[in-house]
């Protein structure tokens, strides 16, 4: 409902209509709208997370493809729900809570990075650390900017698209990996 309708239309009594349930049968489930928006994120970010990892053990044993499967992830998902992950990200600096387990997934998917690299020998903390923000920082700067806007719009002229910026992306943070390597 977030990304077909956006958060303002995401009620209780929204959510018991689309899931055709009576709104008494949605608050047995979660006491209230905050409970709900947490179970949201908290799936998709698991979903994410669990999407990287198995990216990541099915990549071919080299750096460019350990990160182009975890860019790549990142960015279908991402930009397959600008609007969800858009919300997911700006509401978690509200709450405490969802601020948590929004810096726990942050960890999971940088652990899951670091694993991979490491077991290719790459062992320079500070281009793993560098490489990790601007990956996700970049990606997560770009849905947050994309999710906010209207449908099909594009916030300046040639904003490249995400398969084209992960490409680049994919690039640039290899090279960085590969400097510190050969």
């Amino acid at each position: 409902m977030i990304t077909d309708l956006g958060i303002q239309d995401f009620t209780m009594a929204a959510v018991a209509t689309r899931a055709e349930v009576s709104v008494g049968g949605v608050y047995g489930r979660y006491p209230d709208k905050d409970a709900l928006l947490y179970a949201v994120k908290d799936q998709a970010l698991s979903d994410l997370a669990n999407e990287i990892g198995q990216r990541l053990a099915e990549a071919e044993g080299t750096v460019e493809a350990v990160v182009d499967a975890y860019v790549t992830t990142l960015t279908r998902t991402l930009f397959g729900a600008e609007r969800l992950y858009a919300f997911i990200f700006v509401h978690s600096a509200d709450d405490e809570r969802l601020r948590s387990r929004g810096f726990a997934f942050h960890q999971q998917i940088r652990s899951a990075l670091v694993e991979c690299l490491k077991a290719l020998g790459v062992d320079d903390e500070r281009a793993i650390a560098t490489t990790y923000e601007i990956i996700v920082q970049s990606l997560l700067m770009r849905v947050i900017s994309l999710g906010h806007l209207a449908p099909n719009s594009l916030p300046y002229e040639g904003f490249p698209s995400p398969d084209d910026y992960a490409s680049s992306l994919v690039d640039y943070t290899s090279r960085i990996l590969r400097a510190v390597t050969d």
